[in-house]
């Protein structure tokens, strides 16, 4: 694990061991992450972030994932924000941090805006759905087509309206919000031209990743504590092919967190140096890496007849959970590849 993983997940951990009903709420959740530091990991150091690499990024929102996947899914949405805001040509990154270093950014990846231009200034209607983090965000990057392209657009949360999405069981601390914009006047300064970055479809299908590892981790503690309670007896097993269910299972999880690692662009530079076709590439390796997990969490749940589909069992709400983020990463990644500019 990362120096980076392993100091979030110093803070993070015991607060999340905690399971049934005194199990944290979501406001607890976030103070701790943003206590420690973990949604601005991207950060830029001049604006008093870590600044950290591609694969510690990745290696945090897996572990984060592996706990909980809400908190692997806002933890990828807000430092993929962070990054993108500090590679922006002109002063974005200024207004952003500039009097508060603790500042969050929530994207949004879709383009589900319209930006017309009307004088010195251009004004953006629209309504984003599913933006993680808009909730808890003091701004909002969001994507609108426009005259001559494609755009991303800085926004404060004041001039934004968010309404709370009802969230799939297994993502319950994400504050995700449908985020609208009526006629709201941007100027120049905070417009950009849409750019291919791999950064946040390699966050999104870490976290899908990290939270089937989750799964897994939890399921084989659930055997090992009955084969100790069971003094080792084979009956305790839920059918003769479990052991190797989950043999396979490590080995897809495995298999996918190494293919997403060949995908991890490098995070000094400019975000609108990439390549457009080498980010779809990239885009499509992500995606089938994310569900190669999914795949491999399906199977564990198949291969066992222990796991209630309720909320409470642990091994299931991180099943929820990966099923829920591989969803939101596959519109993520749709999203990116609309936009990619060669």
């Amino acid at each position: 694990m990362h120096s980076v993983a392993r100091e979030i997940l110093g803070v993070v951990a015991p607060v999340l061991a905690v399971e049934g009903e005194k199990r944290p709420s979501t406001p607890q959740l976030t103070a701790v992450l943003q206590q420690c530091g973990g949604w601005r990991m991207l950060q830029p150091v001049r604006y008093g972030g870590p600044a950290v690499t591609a694969e510690e990024f990745v290696a945090a929102v897996g572990e984060l994932a592996a706990l909980d996947a809400s908190l692997g899914w806002v933890t990828t949405m807000f430092n993929a924000a962070a990054h993108e805001v500090g590679s922006l040509p002109g002063v974005a990154a200024d207004e952003v941090w500039g009097d508060d270093s603790t500042a969050l950014i929530a994207p949004g990846y879709c383009s589900e805006g319209r930006l017309v231009r009307a004088g010195p200034e251009s004004r953006l209607t629209g309504c984003w759905h599913g933006v993680g983090g808009a909730d808890l965000a003091d701004w909002l990057l969001l994507t609108a087509d426009g005259d001559g392209g494609r755009y991303r657009v800085l926004l404060p949360r004041a001039q934004v309206s968010t309404e709370p999405t009802r969230n799939s069981s297994g993502l319950l601390g994400t504050a995700i919000c449908d985020v609208t914009v009526s006629d709201v006047a941007v100027p120049a300064h905070r417009i950009f031209p849409s750019s291919a970055s791999a950064l946040p479809g390699a966050g999104a299908a870490a976290t899908v990743i990290g939270a089937a590892d989750g799964v897994w981790h939890r399921h084989v503690g659930e055997i090992r504590q009955r084969l100790s309670a069971s003094y080792g007896s084979e009956e305790v097993m839920d059918r003769p092919s479990s052991t190797a269910d989950v043999g396979r299972a490590a080995c897809d999880i495995d298999a996918a967190r190494l293919q997403l690692s060949a995908t991890l662009p490098p995070i000094a530079g400019s975000a609108g140096t990439a390549d457009g076709e080498a980010t779809r590439l990239a885009a499509s390796e992500q995606l089938q890496a994310a569900a190669r997990a999914r795949d491999a969490a399906d199977d564990l749940l198949a291969s066992s007849r222990r796991h209630a589909l309720a909320s409470s069992d642990p091994v299931t709400r991180l099943w929820q959970g990966t099923h829920a983020c591989f969803g939101l990463t596959a519109r993520l990644l749709e999203g990116l590849s609309d936009g990619f500019v060669d």
